[in-house]
């Protein structure tokens, strides 16, 4: 890599992960970032159009930044379309990067991902076709990386070039909605990226965000790469980005997202529009639209909720109409949603009794107590509450996570001996250990924990107690902050210019 003075070499600080390049991936997948409401209703769209109507067979991965972002719920969703998803806060616990936002989470994510040859597909991407076929094009097996161009070009006059010791000219810039990239060829040109990422403070006053640190990290490192020789064809909504043979895959909606309810953009020429609302349609059935997470409850309580999901319900009250409430699984609620009735969950309100709370977006709006497993009535005179009666009709709900790894973990070192001293060590050293490879271990002991899995609490209680050591132990995360480009440099032909 060419180095300048105080470029990206000082950028950022040293770690040996990243100067030893040690990017983990086998194989081939596609990588998407979706973090939050907005871009996980894109996600969904995308994943559910690769898998139910492109067929693609490729692994897919979906990055976001905490919990915050995304729900248990949420996950859930996307892994019962077949997708994995990954919290970089878990991955960045080992592997530190200054990375606090998701235009900078692209890099680390393709980095990071599971993959060695890794498709890039922006959440707002629908491709036209299965993108599975570019793998084997000649083009991405000689260079190893593909890139799409943008409508515009980077000026010769932009202050990048002198900033980073390269030669001024202009050039045609990247629209990274979709990228090719086979990490083991391309190390050195995907440290750089990172690190021009990480100060994006810095870069993103010269260039547009994320897409152009791909161009001059190429540069930096001398790398090989192959630019699609076709322009995108654009309206106003959409770029479509063609193969080599001029044939349109990629239809990436960088001015139409989709959205979780109302009217949808309509874009001359996108193909599948029909399946992607189609997709939204079964997405709002399933979701409420917001990233939701129940309060702490007792195991006994999420084994009632376990019960109760899949399950169809008439709701009565005197003097209004019956109604059909649908309690799906992560605490969502289908049929019957509306502004008093958007989420549900059980407490145990004292050892053995159970009460089935149902929520508006801020407040219990109605609390029943279990009659027996089919009927629950509102606390209060019969006369005037409402009533919870099973039809004994069943829906799908999706599947739980079966924490087999920290079963196993804790199964192996408690044996049938319970909770002792030893046990509890062992457990701490064991754990301690391998959060080290993977921090996420610790939410999903806590998570088995209060799940229940027939632990008695002594066993749960220090459970629990372990993983928030553990929690506590692991490095302080990057504070959230705001790295968006400056959009008016776009059309500053300082800055950019059309060709």
């Amino acid at each position: 890599m060419t180095d300048h003075p105080d470029t990206i070499a000082n950028a950022a600080p040293k770690r040996e992960w990243l100067d030893r390049q040690e990017f983990p991936g086998t194989g081939r997948g596609i990588v998407i970032c979706a973090g939050g409401v907005r871009m996980f209703t894109n996600a969904w769209v995308l994943v559910w159009q690769l898998r139910r109507v492109l067929g693609c067979e490729l692994p897919v991965e979906v990055w976001h930044l905490g919990r915050g972002e995304m729900s248990t719920g949420m996950r859930g969703m996307l892994e019962n379309l077949g997708a994995k998803v990954v919290d970089a806060h878990d991955v960045l616990l080992r592997f530190p990067a200054r990375i606090a936002d998701g235009w900078q989470l692209k890099p680390y994510a393709l980095i990071m991902s599971g993959f060695r040859e890794v498709l890039m597909l922006d959440a707002d991407n629908v491709p036209a076709v299965d993108p599975a076929f570019l793998f084997d094009r000649p083009e991405f097996v000689t260079t190893g990386a593909v890139f799409w161009p943008d409508l515009l070009d980077i000026a010769q006059a932009n202050p990048i070039w002198e900033e980073l010791g390269l030669p001024a000219m202009q050039r045609t810039s990247f629209e990274t909605g979709q990228m090719l990239i086979d990490k083991s060829r391309h190390g050195d040109a995907l440290a750089t990226v990172l690190r021009l990422n990480e100060d994006a403070d810095r870069y993103y006053r010269l260039i547009y965000g994320d897409k152009d640190t791909f161009l001059v990290a190429w540069l930096l490192a001398s790398a090989q790469y192959q630019l699609m020789p076709h322009r995108p064809i654009a309206d106003r909504y959409v770029l479509y980005q063609r193969d080599f043979g001029g044939r349109i895959v990629f239809q990436h909606r960088t001015n139409g997202k989709w959205k979780y309810g109302g009217p949808q953009v309509q874009a001359e020429g996108f193909v599948h529009g029909a399946s992607c609302e189609e997709a939204l349609h079964e997405l709002r059935r399933i979701w409420n639209g917001r990233i939701f997470e129940p309060p702490a409850r007792s195991p006994a309580a999420m084994r009632m909720e376990q019960l109760m999901e899949g399950r169809l319900f008439i709701a009565a009250r005197p003097g209004e109409e019956d109604r059909e409430i649908e309690l799906l699984a992560y605490n969502q609620i289908g049929k019957g949603r509306d502004f008093e009735h958007d989420t549900w969950h059980v407490v145990e309100t004292e050892p053995g009794c159970f009460a089935l709370r149902i929520m508006d977006r801020h407040q219990v709006t109605c609390e029943l107590q279990r009659r027996d497993d089919d009927h629950w009535l509102e606390a209060g005179s019969a006369r005037r509450a409402t009533s919870l009666t099973a039809t004994g009709r069943s829906i799908e709900t999706g599947r739980r996570r079966e924490y087999t790894f920290a079963r196993a973990l804790c199964q192996a070192v408690l044996r049938d001996s319970g909770w002792t001293p030893e046990g509890e060590e062992e457990l701490s050293m064991a754990l301690k250990a391998l959060c080290r490879l993977d921090p996420g271990l610790a939410d999903e002991v806590a998570d088995y924990a209060s799940a229940g899995e027939e632990l008695d609490s002594t066993v749960r209680d220090g459970l629990l107690r372990l993983a928030a050591d553990q929690k506590r132990l692991l490095a302080k995360l990057p504070e959230r902050r705001d790295v968006r480009p400056r959009p008016e440099i776009l059309f500053d032909p300082r800055y950019y210019v059309r060709p």
